[in-house]
């Protein structure tokens, strides 16, 4: 029995050096695991970096895209336009063109309609259109005249351009007209009328008889 058990453990130790030299696989599970844990911790520095990556990429595009917000918030109240004032009393007649002023503010979305200060570049009175946006406006007026002695007439400016006049004598009646014109205006240039020399106009404050208007069509 004891000697059966002998020669047992010596085939065992025999096949075991046998696959030694024989050129079988004999590395050593440790030596396995080390190389696993290697990689792994090279991959996992390789994903920090690409997080750190993608960080920097989000923190970059949601600063874009809060510009691009801002940029569309500020278009988008520039490009609220509209405005409408009227004289509620009577202007003229003066002895040289005379800026008008419609001191009754009807509506001014945007602010554009200026009433009070002068626009600095070009020294001209309260009164005037300033264009916020370049774009595609459309600025109309209506005029009543009632004096006998003296023409209605109006003169429509851009800059300082005449777009168009108007003229007419009332013949001491209750009398109309109205005028208008759809024109390209870029951020800044000025749209205003002007009353000429020995003319007049009529109005009252309730009815709004001449009114000064204007809106932006489409921005360009």
């Amino acid at each position: 029995m004891q000697r059966a058990t002998i020669v047992t453990f010596l085939c065992l130790l025999s096949h075991s050096s046998s696959q030694g030299a024989g050129g079988e696989d004999t590395t050593s599970p440790h030596l396995d695991v080390t190389t696993e844990l290697v990689n792994l911790r090279d991959r996992i520095t390789e994903i920090r970096m690409e997080l750190r990556y993608m960080e920097k990429e989000n923190a970059a595009l949601e600063a874009r895209v809060t510009t691009a917000e801002l940029e569309l918030k500020t278009l988008k109240e520039k490009s609220q336009v509209a405005f409408s004032a009227s004289l509620a009393d009577s202007v003229g007649p003066f002895n040289v063109d005379s800026t008008i002023v419609y001191p009754k503010v009807i509506t001014n979305v945007g602010q554009a309609y200026n009433l009070f200060t002068a626009y600095p570049c070009m020294c001209l009175p309260a009164g005037i259109f300033t264009a916020p946006v370049r774009g595609i406006y459309y600025i109309g007026f209506t005029a009543c005249g009632n004096a006998d002695s003296n023409a209605m007439a109006l003169n429509l400016y851009k800059n300082s351009d005449l777009l168009t006049n108007l003229a007419k004598y009332s013949n001491g009646y209750m009398t109309y007209f109205s005028g208008g014109v759809t024109v390209q205006l870029e951020a800044g240039d000025v749209v205003y009328t002007q009353l000429p020399a020995n003319s007049k106009l009529y109005d009252d404050h309730i009815n709004n008889r001449t009114v000064f208007s204007g809106f932006l069509v489409i921005t360009v």
